[in-house]
């Protein structure tokens, strides 16, 4: 009989509920913190509450890294139950999620722990690929292999229209200059080598400059299964039309909306977007 693989990742995923319910992934709340207080993701603090405590205490949230500690915690309760474990981590020069969870990793033969090199939904499509090969009868220790390939395919990116919250945790490189083009231009972060770096800047006010940064990026070579876009502080309206437009102009099966949970919002602040996809060829 073959052996129980579970799937798990950190919150920062931004897996929808509908999506862990769907790929049977589990999902690890990570910690943010506004003043003095502290909430779990999307568990005890919703992205809307998060910014209204955010405008009515002045602040910008911080956030926090999943302990060695709760990850064993998790690893044993998993492999006590029988199961394999591939942990697909927020990327390694981004959080210390990666580095805190390979070490609680160690004396376990049977959990391997997978660099993301993303964040966001760039780690839910990790995810999402883990539990494809999953169903495909694929061993855990195959399935952590092909995803330390796989992960140089996926294209993840944002724009932004507030860099206040980027700027002020230090999540953005050249801020200074971010800053000052404020006002005329939306700045777009990318991830690049597993850093977040900055893109191209685009004008326009609201969708528009959305539209011009989506054509973009689905400029070159891409997979056309499937497009993650994560947003936050948008209308449904504004959601639906950047889905259409997206969908059509990358010629995907299939779009999915997610909001980005509280960990991603407290870095991009409010009316941010990014479509996160595969490059090369469908396999």
């Amino acid at each position: 009989m073959p052996k129980k693989i579970a799937i798990t990742t950190e919150s920062a995923s931004d897996l929808s509920q509908k999506l862990q319910k769907q790929y049977d992934i589990h999902v690890m709340p990570m910690t943010v913190i506004i003043g003095d207080e502290e909430f779990k993701d999307n568990v005890d603090l919703t992205t809307k509450e998060l910014f209204e405590k955010s405008r009515l205490y002045s602040c910008v949230p911080k956030t926090a890294g999943i302990s060695p500690h709760e990850y064993k915690l998790v690893f044993e309760t998993l492999t006590e139950k029988g199961f394999d474990v591939v942990h697909v981590a927020l990327g390694s020069k981004i959080s210390s999620c990666f580095n805190n969870a390979l070490f609680a990793s160690n004396g376990f033969e049977n959990v391997f722990v997978v660099d993301s090199r993303s964040l966001s939904a760039g780690t839910a499509l990790l995810a999402i690929k883990a539990s494809r090969l999953r169903e495909s009868g694929e061993k855990a220790e195959e399935i952590a292999r092909r995803l330390e390939s796989e992960r140089t395919r996926i294209s993840t990116s944002f724009i932004l229209e507030d860099t206040e919250f980027l700027l002020r945790g230090g999540r953005c490189k050249s801020g200074e200059k971010l800053v000052a083009d404020l006002l005329s231009l939306r700045p777009t972060i990318d991830i690049e080598d597993g850093e977040l770096v900055q893109g191209k800047r685009f004008r326009g006010k609201g969708l528009d400059a959305m539209k011009k940064y989506i054509e973009q990026k689905l400029g070159g070579s891409i997979d056309r299964k499937l497009c993650l876009l994560n947003y936050t502080s948008l209308s449904e309206d504004e959601v639906n039309e950047l889905a259409s437009f997206t969908k059509k102009e990358g010629g995907f099966e299939s779009v999915i909306t997610q909001e980005a949970g509280c960990c991603i919002a407290s870095h991009c602040g409010e009316r941010c977007m990014g479509i996160i996809f595969s490059t090369g060829e469908s396999d």
